[in-house]
């Protein structure tokens, strides 16, 4: 009877857990334009710039952190959005990371336009690491393989709606 409740136990915490990554964070997204990953110590979230949303470019395809595949609930339904537009955030993935005191950098990158860093996590901004998808210069949507170094993280999974639940159901 123990062995089965310790069984039980694990099988729950590793349900509960469905990535964590020793000191790297790869990250696999379609990106059409622009579109940046805000990481930080508590959640990771799209801030969308330009065109197509990540992923949502004729495929509807998750973004994969450390292989665990996220969908985004976005916060309005435009699909697209024009130069002149507000740009579009979403509902954050609740995660744990740690990031390492000096710096995080980019250690592999496939895809065919920039990704960088463009602001470390610091204190003076309480530890938010942004990295920068840069898809503008070709047409339609392309896939992108990054993987940042020296970041330690867990993510835990939540219901994953496209829209709110109706009342009463």
């Amino acid at each position: 009877m123990k062995s089965l409740v310790t069984l039980t136990i694990l099988m729950t915490s590793l349900m509960l857990s469905p990535f964590t990554s020793a000191a790297s964070f790869k990250v696999r997204a379609q990106i059409d334009a622009h579109s940046q990953l805000v990481v930080r110590r508590d959640s990771l979230y799209w801030h969308h710039l330009l065109f197509a949303r990540p992923g949502l470019h004729d495929c509807g395809c998750p973004t994969l952190i450390n292989g665990y595949p996220w969908t985004p609930i976005w916060l309005n339904d435009i699909a697209e959005i024009g130069p002149t537009d507000a740009p579009i955030d979403l509902e954050p993935l609740d995660v744990s990371a740690v990031f390492p005191t000096g710096g995080v950098a980019i250690t592999e990158v496939s895809g065919r336009g920039r990704v960088a860093i463009v602001q470390q996590p610091s204190a003076a901004n309480d530890f938010t690491l942004i990295v920068d998808f840069d898809d503008i210069k070709e047409g339609g949507a392309a896939l992108y393989d990054m993987m940042l170094s020296g970041v330690f993280n867990t993510a835990l999974p939540r219901p994953t709606f496209r829209h709110a639940p109706k009342a009463g159901v």
